[in-house]
């Protein structure tokens, strides 16, 4: 249903890059009516789908950095507020993008839940 995301750059005083991508989603379960979810089994399934889509998202951004694809646009970050690093980096980024560290984390919330509410 909503969704917001928060995401920070960091460099490291070796140089290492590292991402810290928080994302918090809030969904809707549609369901059969005569399975009614109650407040345990809807916190199960929050703990479960947050672990789901973290690992998700970590196997993502590992295929995104193996092609050399800076979809989240890391590069301007850098630029933007590492100005520094980011000359040191920028005549091989896509090799040096393979080696930023991510820490995506995705939690999310179940607050609708039926057909009708």
């Amino acid at each position: 249903d909503k969704s917001k995301r928060e995401m920070e750059v960091s460099v490291q005083p070796d140089g290492q890059i590292s991402v810290k991508l928080d994302l918090d989603w809030k969904a809707s379960v549609e369901e059969y009516p005569k399975d009614h979810l109650n407040g345990k089994m809807i916190a199960q399934l929050n703990q479960l789908l947050s672990k789901e889509m973290t690992d998700l998202a970590k196997k993502t951004l590992k295929k995104m950095q193996n092609a050399r694809c800076d979809g989240l646009g890391i590069a301007r970050q850098l630029m933007a507020y590492h100005p520094d690093t980011w000359k040191k980096q920028k005549e091989n980024w896509g090799s040096h993008y393979q080696k930023v560290k991510f820490d995506p984390n995705i939690q999310v919330e179940i607050r609708k839940k039926g057909i009708i509410n």
